[in-house]
């Protein structure tokens, strides 16, 4: 009988469950890895990037949420992008010194430029929502 096998015979309670724990381990940094990947994506996404900078200088948000408006970690939503053509419906959760809420986008990519369809803000505990579209909202 060699080494390995004697230390094996020896230890294989041991050395069982630390397998099964490494490979569920190496499973679930795999599903961590992938939905980072997913999220990086949809960050680098012009729509994501162009709704939150217009709800970052929007005066009425900083007012509500205070500054700095910051995005948060979990997003949700679909983009789908083909070439200069694509469409977006995201949720973007959030927040700032004063308050946190969710900017929606929904948006539609045609000829390489993305346009806006809805792009409102909710304040967190507040009813109705804020229209990001409307320049009456820039002032207040």
């Amino acid at each position: 009988m060699g080494t390995i096998t004697r230390w094996y015979s020896r230890n294989w309670k041991l050395t069982v469950p630390g397998t099964v724990l490494l490979a569920v381990a190496a499973v679930a940094a795999s599903i961590f890895g992938f939905v980072l990947l997913l999220f990086s994506l949809m960050k680098s996404c012009d729509a994501y990037r162009l709704g939150l900078a217009r709800a970052q200088s929007n005066r009425g948000l900083q007012e509500r949420f205070g500054k700095p408006i910051e995005a948060r970690w979990w997003l949700s939503g679909s983009i789908s992008v083909s070439g200069p053509s694509g469409r977006a419906n995201i949720a973007i959760p959030i927040r700032g010194p004063q308050a946190g809420g969710t900017v929606y986008v929904v948006a539609h990519k045609s000829a390489g430029q993305w346009s806006f369809d809805v792009l409102e803000a909710e304040v967190e505990g507040s009813l109705g929502r804020i229209d990001l579209l409307q320049p009456a909202s820039e002032g207040r």
